[in-house]
């Protein structure tokens, strides 16, 4: 069996899914299940793809396969809950999201996740360290952090690039 097979059953229920979406004219891109079937496909198809020879070297075969076989198995079970009725007994009784943010309140916690985002990543805040990766702004916006080594220097070169 080739390891890849659950990866293609993932891609052909999605584009089924896509479809019927289509064809019964129901399709809705910003439903949360097609905001949910955006960042599946990127995690358990584009990623199963592009990284499966470094996956076989680190894991297996066998590990790969049945990693693939659970995204598979997750994705048909996560569309039959969202389609059973059971969601619209349970949501009328949930309680009703805030209608917007407290300004004061986003300007008191945006400094503070600003700061502790990298820390929480692992990522020593010391200069001359090589720090690449994503963080989370002030205001909610997501920065790319990129600090080039600088051999130990006394000043922070940030990459502008």
């Amino acid at each position: 069996m080739d390891d890849q097979q659950y990866v293609f059953a993932t891609v052909g229920v999605i584009l089924l899914y896509f479809l019927v979406s289509i064809m019964s004219r129901r399709f809705d891109p910003f439903a949360p299940v097609w905001l949910f079937l955006v960042g599946y496909v990127q995690v358990y198809i584009i990623q199963a793809i592009s990284y499966r020879e470094w996956a076989l070297d680190i894991r297996g075969k066998d590990l790969v396969t049945a990693a693939n076989f659970r995204a598979f198995w997750a994705l048909l079970w996560f569309l039959a809950v969202y389609h059973l009725g059971m969601g619209r007994l349970i949501a009328p009784r949930m309680p009703r999201p805030p209608r917007g943010w407290s300004p004061m309140l986003v300007g008191v916690l945006s400094p503070p996740v600003d700061r502790l985002g990298p820390v929480l990543l692992g990522i020593p805040g010391r200069r001359g360290t090589a720090i690449r990766g994503y963080g989370l702004g002030r205001g909610g916006t997501v920065s790319l952090v990129s600090i080039r080594d600088d051999g130990g220097g006394d000043h922070d070169d940030r990459d502008r690039s």
